[in-house]
């Protein structure tokens, strides 16, 4: 495997949810109207979504998860993120540019551990090569009636 396809061998750490009628997986964005997923494609109108354009006149499809019924399309939400065990301990890790990982100890404390430098106030990292680490990918369900404006709930 080439360096260029090594680095995008880990998704992206962020939230997804599935869009029952077409199967397809989005990210799950978080803006100030609520959470909504985006896609590029105006067959999606016919779901539900609705034409926007961005700052630049740029046109894309939105569908705000405002209310019970946009639930009933949705599955499988969940927020991804990565732990890296190195040296038998288990860290926090950020996948940037794999083979790099950058792990993150979050402790007043400076770690056991050699080469741990201090980012700010209780934050410690150090970048290692991912052949030193395991990486381990943690799903986290997410509940998406917890977003929903209070009086649909």
């Amino acid at each position: 495997m080439d360096r260029f396809k090594m680095k995008y061998k880990y998704k992206q750490a962020d939230s997804y949810v599935t869009f029952i009628p077409t199967s397809e997986e989005f990210n799950l964005i978080g803006t100030i109207k609520g959470r909504m997923i985006v896609a590029f494609d105006s067959n999606y109108l016919k779901y539900g979504f609705k034409e926007t354009k961005n700052f630049r006149g740029d046109i894309y499809f939105m569908y705000l998860i405002d209310s019970p019924s946009k639930l009933e399309n949705l599955t499988n939400a969940y927020k991804l993120y990565y732990m890296a065990k190195y040296k038998g301990s288990l860290f926090h890790a950020g996948i940037s540019t794999y083979p790099e990982v950058v792990i993150f100890a979050t402790t007043y404390n400076k770690p056991e551990i050699e080469g741990f430098r201090n980012l700010s106030r209780g934050e410690w990292v150090k970048e290692v090569d991912a052949s030193e680490v395991e990486i381990i990918p943690i799903k986290e369900e997410i509940d998406l009636s917890k977003y929903l404006p209070q009086e649909d709930k």
